[in-house]
């Protein structure tokens, strides 16, 4: 178990140089929090293999040869089922036969990680009740972010909500105009925030936070902060590196920005960032070491997409309850699957199926209603699941695709996504709020290309200018003099 002090306790390194001595197999667990160095802020140590480290310890190299299993406290899951393989593995090798059925613990550790998904998605965030006006909701989620700190992870985000069926905003994509951003967060139900070191350095994001945190104080829309692994900030007071940003970090442009800004939003915003449980109510940590596990708790946290929102509004003023809560958790399983088997080439689809039973009437009682998936090819109906054969099976498809881990490490993947904006067309214009989901635009990547705006509108920018816009001030609108300000 690594830990900040494990190199300078002697007992812990006896320990390892005897394993390494008697050619033990050594499997290192690094553990939530643990930072190393002589300031403190590498996430692994280095004393086995870098000289100016003390103690340097090269004796200890074989015992740092494999790759270490990062311990999260979010993804518990995960790494339990990492942990258990690595150690199975290496046990099968060195005595000659399996010492466990790996495969009926992966399924019983994705069955608990599926538990704690469905209870992420009844979390509340502390001290505001949120009540959604679905009429009048157009973006599922608004994901805020310092272009040049996380364009690519957060379009990674984008591209996953959108195969899964939702409709993310994403400036580069869906902005038209800077001076619409207030009406694009308020058409939105959840603002996702990708936390990273410039993300306050950038107007614009101040802008977007500002407006999120009046929304969300009156439970018009939820907040979700998503920390970015590998991110840090210095606090001024004494130079020490953070994990998470402190209100005085986050709001200290805020008085040359926004020098009328009220006094209840500017408390509103240091509640959100103040550490506490109203701030971890509202937190998901990115990892790109369990990032299958991150993604589904995201989307997990996210919730429904609007459309189907709607849908479950109907259903529970039908008087269809109890089916309402068993839609709700499948319907995300089988976005998941549908999305799975077209990144594998698949020509199976599965869709969901509500069979209710008829009372002594004649009449469909809603109450007594089994839901059920039913898997198609073309127009051909080939089987159908109940729920909980259906999460077996989405669980295996999980093991066999390994499309969304990749997605989130792979920088190539980006390129090829670029590379299909080939449609040159001007921004749609703005969705009418009570627009149907069926009628609402869905900007997707393919349709979305760099052109020339006309002069007549030297103020509004195509979210694909954003790349080539010089860094400077020059939206209308931002008072900040600093150059990469308006970089957002």
């Amino acid at each position: 178990m690594l830990s900040n002090s494990i190199f300078d306790d002697e007992r812990s390194l006896a320990l390892m140089r005897k394993a390494v001595e008697l050619g033990k197999q050594c499997v290192l667990v690094n553990m939530p929090g643990a930072k190393y160095g002589p300031a403190r802020d590498k996430p692994f140590p280095e004393n086995s293999f870098n000289p100016s480290w003390t103690p340097h310890c090269p004796e200890l190299k074989p015992a740092f040869a494999e790759i270490c299993v990062t311990w999260e406290l979010e993804y518990p899951h995960a790494c339990c089922q990492e942990l258990l393989r690595r150690a199975a593995s290496h046990l099968e090798r060195l005595l000659g036969k399996a010492v466990c059925n790996v495969d009926a613990a992966t399924r019983s550790l994705a069955a608990a990680e599926e538990a704690s998904l469905r209870a992420a998605m009844r979390v509340q965030p502390e001290g505001v009740e949120l009540e959604w006006d679905w009429e009048s909701k157009v973006f599922d989620a608004f994901l805020s972010h310092k272009i040049t700190d996380a364009k690519d992870i957060v379009l990674t985000w984008y591209n996953a909500l959108s195969a899964l069926g939702y409709f993310p905003f994403v400036d580069r994509l869906n902005l038209d105009a800077v001076e619409n951003i207030p009406t694009y967060v308020e058409q939105t139900a959840t603002f996702v925030i990708a936390v990273t070191s410039n993300l306050f350095v950038s107007y614009w994001c101040g802008v977007e936070l500002c407006k999120a945190c009046d929304l969300h104080a009156e439970g018009r829309l939820s907040i979700l902060l998503v920390p970015v692994q590998g991110e840090s900030w210095e606090e001024p007071s004494t130079g020490r590196r953070l994990d998470f940003p402190t209100p005085e970090i986050v709001t200290a442009n805020f008085g040359k920005w926004f020098p009328d800004l009220s006094e209840t939003t500017l408390a509103r915003v240091t509640q959100l960032y103040a550490e506490g449980s109203y701030r971890d109510s509202r937190m998901v940590r990115h990892t790109l070491m369990h990032y299958k596990s991150f993604e589904r708790l995201l989307i997990a946290r996210i919730g429904l997409p609007i459309k189907r929102q709607v849908a479950l509004a109907a259903r529970l003023a039908a008087g269809g309850a109890s089916a309402a809560v068993m839609l709700a958790a499948v319907e995300l399983l089988v976005a998941e699957a549908n999305a799975y088997g077209e990144a594998l080439g698949t020509h199976t689809y599965f869709e969901v199926e509500e069979e209710a039973a008829t009372s002594a009437t004649g009449h469909k009682d809603l109450h007594d209603a089994t839901v059920r998936v039913a898997e198609t090819v073309g127009d051909v109906r080939l089987t159908s699941y109940s729920a909980e054969e259906f999460a077996a099976m989405v669980a295996r498809l999980r093991q066999k695709s390994q499309v969304f881990g990749r997605a989130g490490t792979t920088p190539g993947l980006m390129v090829e996504q670029w590379m299909v904006l080939q449609v040159r067309s001007p921004p749609p214009p703005l969705p009418h709020p009570r627009s149907s989901p069926a009628a609402r635009p869905r900007f997707l990547a393919a349709s979305c290309a760099p052109f020339l705006l006309p002069p007549s509108t030297p103020n509004t920018l195509h979210p694909q200018q954003l790349s080539t816009l010089p860094r400077c001030c020059s939206r209308r609108g931002c008072p900040c003099a600093t150059p990469s300000c308006c970089a957002s």
